[in-house]
């Protein structure tokens, strides 16, 4: 793995660990969460204000105690019973609220209807009669529900329903939308100043995918109410789904000075920030936000991470130097050190404390790159790391073989990789991973051959192994043999792995090798375009040259050749039509 690489993932895990910002809670259905909502209700539910009759107060007795011991059934059953036959509002409201707790819809619509039957305009009921049609009535049911409650009140519980149509589907999410417009369609209606409304069409938009409409009601509900941050937030998400990056970012920024201690919103800004590739302003942020939240040790990983990438590596080593010394997520904070040893050309330090990496998602990372350094200079030392390495991971033993063998092949010990590699199936036969990167090894030494055997053997035993069809059908393209055969290991690859570079690489050149020049130069510009690699550099400038663009290849040529000086297939290309 490249340090490139290396700095990418750890950047965005450092950005994963920090909460994200677009999300509104979700229920809880977890025992514990069941005894804090009864306990919760008790509190909030007016106990009834006549005198109680003894059955009814052993039935609710019954009912809290099977609610606290999360039998929320016998909760539920008594509440109905009691509900019905007292018709008090409490005890009403009591069992709609456990009901809809445990969406127990038919309940919940029985409560509902006999809690409004006492209580026509409680807004409470209402929210709850139209949370219950969001989530199962039709258009007709939905429109009524919230015409009942506007009727008594404007006050939306927003958080409520947007909690709904989150666990609604995709069909009663389209209902509701279509409710709205027609509550909104009017501009001059009294319902189309009410913001709330049109935030929630644009919530059932934004869960539909429909983000260009998002985009449009969230522009007109900052008419209404520009302070309103969960518009911002829905906003600057639609920005975001649609590739309107730096609108994103100006929606995000507005928003920060709107709620600056609202440190969800300030990480989103400094992921958005990082995404469109402007480091400096992000670690900026981040400098400010580790002025807000200074115990936060995921804001100053970052910080960290940031400052090595804009060159502050002063900056980044104090960051991650504490965090070693803090016992928090040290393994990262080792990886970065190490990558800042390496790139000052420190590279025993950077062993060092790679080594130092402990168990964890890392620690193979970790040894690898170790390996990697060490076997510049020793490779003895370098196969005792992975060794080491093999003893503390055993369940990933094939995983350090393959690594072992390309270690080998790329310090040019190719004969001693093929041996290496070759012993280790003599003890798993029929391990892919182990067949397929001998098969890699073995093509190139040109032993095409074997390295077919060892293809076609994968295959057998993962015929959907989408790196074993490529090789096998781009090995059979190469060698100009069985194009039939490898048009279908191909076609099944891609089948399996859609606009995947290797693979539209391996099929234009197929296409070369049929005489299909413009089919080729399709499949190759296509993945070239996705991919600058150097091999499909020289396959698309071969195509090139015959289609008589001659002057395009020589200069695609000149270009990878500058990005790859090293490149075997390149030069050899080159010189063959140069």
């Amino acid at each position: 793995m490249t340090n490139a690489s290396f700095k990418i993932k750890l950047l965005t895990l450092s950005l994963l660990a920090l909460s994200g910002c677009s999300s509104l809670p979700q229920s809880d259905t977890s025992p514990e969460k069941a005894k804090e909502i009864m306990a919760a209700e008790t509190v909030k539910t007016e106990v009834p204000k006549k005198t109680i009759a003894p059955e009814t107060l052993y039935d609710l007795l019954i009912a809290e105690m099977g609610g606290k011991s999360n039998r929320l059934e016998i909760a539920l059953g008594n509440y109905m019973r009691q509900a019905h036959m007292t018709k008090d509002p409490a005890v009403i409201e009591r069992y709609a609220k456990i009901a809809n707790y445990m969406q127990a819809h038919q309940a919940t619509l029985d409560a509902t209807e006999l809690w409004l039957s006492v209580e026509p305009e409680n807004v409470d009921a209402l929210h709850l009669m139209l949370i219950h049609q969001i989530g199962q009535g039709s258009v007709d049911e939905q429109q009524k529900a919230l015409q009942a409650l506007l009727d008594v009140s404007t006050d939306i519980n927003i958080l409520m329903i947007e909690q709904q149509l989150n666990a609604s589907s995709e069909t009663q999410r389209e209902a509701f939308k279509q409710v709205l417009t027609s509550f909104l369609k009017d501009e001059k209606s009294s319902f189309a100043k009410e913001f709330e409304l049109w935030y929630l069409k644009a919530k059932s938009e934004s869960l539909l995918g429909q983000y260009n409409l998002v985009i449009s009601d969230i522009t007109k509900l900052q008419t209404l109410n520009s302070q309103f941050l969960p518009g911002h937030v829905l906003l600057v998400d639609a920005y975001e789904k649609t590739g309107q990056n730096e609108k994103a970012i100006t929606a995000l920024k507005k928003l920060t000075k709107l709620d600056p201690e609202n440190k969800k919103i300030r990480i989103y800004y400094a992921r958005m920030l990082v995404k469109a590739e402007k480091l400096k302003e992000a670690k900026n942020e981040f400098n400010d936000l580790i002025k807000v939240f200074p115990e936060d040790m995921d804001i100053k990983l970052t910080y960290g991470v940031l400052s090595a990438e804009t060159g502050d590596t002063k900056n980044a080593l104090a960051v991650f130097n504490e965090l070693v010394e803090e016992g928090y997520r040290e393994n990262e904070a080792l990886l970065q050190i190490a990558m800042i040893q390496e790139q000052e050309d420190d590279i025993d330090e950077a062993i060092n404390t790679l080594l130092q990496v402990s168990l964890s998602p890392f620690y193979q990372e970790a040894r690898f790159k170790a390996a990697a350094l060490m076997s510049n200079t020793d490779m003895e030392k370098a196969i005792a790391i992975i060794e080491e390495g093999v003893q503390n991971q055993p369940e990933a033993q094939n995983l350090y073989t393959v690594f072992t063998t390309e270690l080998l092949a790329k310090q040019g010990q190719t004969d001693e990789a093929l041996h290496f590699i070759s012993k280790s199936i003599g003890a798993t036969p029929d391990e892919p991973s182990l067949l397929y990167t001998r098969a890699i090894l073995l093509s190139e030494l040109d032993q095409h051959n074997e390295s077919e055997k060892d293809l076609r053997k994968v295959l057998k035993l993962k015929p959907n192994n989408v790196a074993a069809l490529n090789a096998l059908g781009y090995a059979l393209a190469d060698q100009d043999k069985q194009l039939d055969e490898a048009e279908v290991l191909l076609e099944k690859a891609l089948e399996l792995s859609p606009n995947d570079p290797p693979i539209m690489d391996s099929m234009g050149w197929l296409k070369y090798r049929q005489g299909k020049l413009k089919e080729a130069y399709n499949y190759l510009s296509a993945a070239y375009e996705m991919l600058r690699d150097h091999e499909i550099a020289a396959h698309l400038g071969e195509v090139l040259w015959l289609m008589n663009k001659q002057e395009e290849a020589k200069m695609l040529w000149k270009s990878a050749l500058e990005e790859k000086p090293d490149s075997k297939i390149l030069k050899a290309t080159m010189k063959r039509f140069m």
